[in-house]
């Protein structure tokens, strides 16, 4: 007697309501849908910490050769790098120059390329940020600038035409300022 209740607890299915596995079978479509979605779009925004030779190198050489200079710290949200450079107090005209300089001599295609590789992505960085922190609110930075690989906002326009390789640098709220003409 008790194998036949214990046999028919196991083998009882309890009848599932119509309403409730068409609304089942709604869920899991969505799902199916929605889930690879929000992981890929999740994805997208992923920031890698990015240290590379030239990065450790001009680290050293602003360390060394700069007064006031506390640290550089660059990181690569696709498609884009964003380098912030903090700062002991607001650097006088000859200083910002110098920092300008010493983050010129490595935003070049080359090295932009390198960063890309070492992150995993095949495309050009399109934009390189330059954040220069003076205070110790590392949320905002004093001075914000900027430079492209190209000329539009086309990425698949490889014309000589659309390319500007970082050349020309924007500081926040400004007009394009050439970096060779400084940036104040």
């Amino acid at each position: 007697m008790d194998e036949r209740i214990e046999r028919t607890e196991r083998d009882f299915d309890p009848p599932i309501p119509e309403s409730n596995s068409k609304k089942m079978r709604a869920f899991i479509q969505r799902s199916v849908f929605v889930l690879p979605l929000v992981a890929a779009l999740s994805a997208c925004s992923v920031t890698h910490s990015v240290e590379t030779d030239t990065i450790r190198t001009a680290a050293k050489s602003m360390k060394k050769n700069l007064k006031g200079y506390k640290g550089l710290y660059c990181t690569f949200t696709r498609p884009d790098v964003t380098c912030r450079v903090d700062w002991k107090g607001e650097p006088d005209p000859e200083t910002h120059a110098a920092v300008m300089a010493a983050v010129k001599a490595f935003v070049t295609p080359e090295h932009m390329r390198e960063i890309a590789r070492s992150v995993k992505w095949n495309l050009e960085i399109s934009e390189f940020h330059l954040l220069l922190n003076t205070d110790d609110n590392k949320a905002d930075a004093e001075h914000a600038y900027s430079a492209r690989y190209y000329k539009t906002s086309d990425a698949s326009d490889d014309s000589k035409a659309n390319i500007d390789a970082y050349k020309t640098w924007t500081e926040d709220g400004a007009h394009p300022v050439p970096l060779e003409n400084g940036s104040d």
